[in-house]
């Protein structure tokens, strides 16, 4: 049974994923084809402001909601928890909107930017957190199907939504970040809807899961900048020293190699990271161990092969998804991809500090990461450009990679050794 259940699992996350890589590819071709690598850039930079605030102000709650989510399904108040992390993501949304608009009204005075990106940027923002939000109580409570469907629809709608515009009304940067909220919130209205909410609920039940929440949830406040750092920061390094032109054209070819990994990482994830954590909530070791053995050894095997075939293949494969005058960032193909595959890996470590409720140890990974990419990127982007800042993602995600793994090893593997009081488990 529980191998039928990662199976379905599995099937549908793969669609999402090899549907929405699809849509990227093709995606990313048309944008590269009507829109200069400058132009490219300064989406990339905003799209990246975008996901600093929202994740900062949203990631670390959805963490520890998925996580708490088995408990409360198994006392039979799984709405609690969906409700409460609706409610506080909503109300946390209004912050980073709000600096983004502060913060981006003084950047569009100064002539450096215009206020419709900013006013873009601030509503997506807004929608990448409920959406994030919707597809995690729909991960959590294993509806593989709706999550998978509306994440394939937003993967196909943001490009096409974002080339629509461009041929419209030409290249401009802030018509392509509104298309991609546009597409953002078509996905967090479907998603939000697919999981109805009968069950009844307490304000005081609503307000004491919050605080929980909180709680769980503070350590992991600064791993969301160091994911951002190691994740987006090599792009405004670029920026600053060599131009959005290289900024825009590593972003390129940055996303389409990046892409497989990620898209593997998130199958394994979705497959395998729900049953995991309901075996440690029931601390049932024998089972989790062996389902975490066989997440390590199937994302290792995958990732091994997509890197393989992607070096081999590079030059076949990247003119798929980009224009030509993206060719001089090709040769980065065998870095970029080799960082991922430690990065995915890396991933499945950190999950095992957060099934136990160990989120310090995601945060310190994390932290790893981010100061390496900046140990290593600076000085390699200051003397190469796009080639050094490819050059150093294998080494920051490796030293990621180490200190995942010598955490999970001293982590305890059942939820009753953990070393803080006991969650309590609500009832009626």
């Amino acid at each position: 049974m529980q191998s039928r259940s990662v199976a379905h699992a599995l099937s549908w996350s793969a669609f999402a994923q090899i549907g929405g890589a699809v849509a990227l590819i093709v995606g990313t071709r048309l944008l590269t084809t009507f829109v200069s690598p400058a132009v490219f850039g300064v989406v990339a930079l905003t799209t990246g402001a975008s996901t600093l605030m929202s994740s900062t102000f949203c990631l670390p709650i959805l963490h520890v909601a998925g996580r708490l989510y088995p408990e409360r399904e198994l006392a039979g108040r799984g709405c609690v928890i969906r409700r409460a992390t609706t409610q506080l993501i909503l109300a946390a949304s209004v912050f980073p909107a709000f600096i983004v608009l502060v913060l981006g009204s003084a950047y569009a005075a100064q002539g450096r930017t215009s206020l419709m990106t900013v006013i873009a940027v601030a509503f997506l923002v807004i929608v990448e957190m409920q959406r994030a939000t919707a597809q995690t109580m729909l991960a959590a409570a294993r509806l593989q199907r709706e999550q998978a469907l509306w994440a394939f629809v937003e993967q196909v709608l943001r490009p096409l939504l974002a080339v629509a515009v461009v041929l419209l009304f030409g290249d401009q940067s802030w018509l392509v970040v509104a298309a991609f909220a546009l597409a953002t919130a078509v996905a967090f209205v479907g998603s939000r809807f697919a999981h109805a909410d009968t069950a009844e609920t307490s304000s005081a039940e609503l307000a004491a899961e919050r605080r929980r929440l909180v709680r769980y949830a503070a350590p992991l406040l600064p791993q969301a900048l160091s994911a951002w750092v190691t994740g987006t920061g090599d792009r405004y390094l670029l920026a600053w020293w060599h131009g959005t032109e290289a900024a825009g054209m590593y972003a390129a070819v940055y996303g389409v190699v990046s892409r497989p990994f990620i898209m593997l990482g998130t199958i394994g994830i979705n497959a395998f990271r729900p049953a995991y954590f309901q075996q440690v909530s029931a601390n049932d070791s024998h089972a989790a161990r062996r389902t975490l053995a066989m997440w390590i050894g199937t994302q290792l095997a995958i990732s091994t092969l997509g890197l393989l075939l992607l070096i081999t293949f590079q030059n076949q494969l990247l003119p798929l998804a980009l224009a030509p005058h993206y060719a001089p960032g090709f040769s980065l193909t065998p870095w970029i991809a080799s960082g991922y595959v430690l990065l995915t890996l890396g991933q499945v470590f950190q999950i095992v500090s957060l099934a136990t409720y160990r989120t310090w140890g995601v945060t310190a990974a994390e932290s790893v990461g981010a100061a390496a990419s900046l140990v290593v990127g600076i000085p390699l982007i200051m003397a190469a450009g796009i080639r050094g800042a490819a050059w150093a993602v294998p080494a920051y995600f490796g030293a990621q990679l180490i200190c995942s793994v010598v955490i999970a090893s001293r982590t305890p593997k059942t939820q009753s050794t953990v070393e803080f009081d006991a969650l309590p488990v609500l009832t009626t």
